[in-house]
């Protein structure tokens, strides 16, 4: 009786676990307040919790298999005055599928813009400093968060094909 409980919980495990797999999104929005809004396939909305520090979302795009989101998490501006949340800098990429967040990616300036690339396979983004532009630009591959390339804004010659329609 004890193996058929056990495999029965085990089961419907599984089954929670490949519903959140394969779970789709419909759209993804801010509101006035700068909350961010996923509606799911199923017309159900999740609205993801802040990331420690995290004053407000910017950016949110899905991508176009509709199976992952993502956005910048913004932090408060280090020269604003204290306590202040007036421009806030885009300081992490989150990346969120099956109803968590996958990977979150840092820089130690801002993010100038990103966008997913490679049939939605990979994340490219450019940071730099606040002011003048991107330094540089990075592709990384969603599955496992490992970098795929590096591109030096500087450098002479054509930008990979991964970084057009990048702000850099």
């Amino acid at each position: 009786m004890k193996v058929f409980n056990i495999v029965g919980t085990l089961l419907g495990i599984v089954a929670v676990s490949s519903r959140a797999q394969s779970q789709t999104y419909q759209s993804v929005s801010l509101d006035g307040a700068g909350q961010l809004a996923v509606t799911l396939s199923s017309g159900s909305v999740v609205k993801p919790p802040r990331l420690p520090g995290q004053v407000t979302f910017s950016q949110p795009m899905m991508s176009a298999d509709h199976r992952t989101v993502a956005w910048l998490a913004n932090y408060p501006d280090p020269s604003a005055p204290q306590d202040s949340t007036a421009n806030p800098i885009p300081g992490r990429l989150v990346i969120f599928r099956a109803g968590h967040v996958l990977h979150t990616f840092g820089t130690d300036q801002i993010f100038w813009s990103w966008q997913f690339v490679r049939q939605d396979g990979d994340v490219a983004f450019c940071t730099g400093p606040t002011h003048g532009g991107a330094s540089g630009c990075e592709l990384h591959r969603i599955s496992s968060g490992h970098l795929q390339a590096k591109w030096d804004t500087h450098a002479a010659g054509d930008p990979p094909l991964w970084v057009k329609g990048l702000s850099y």
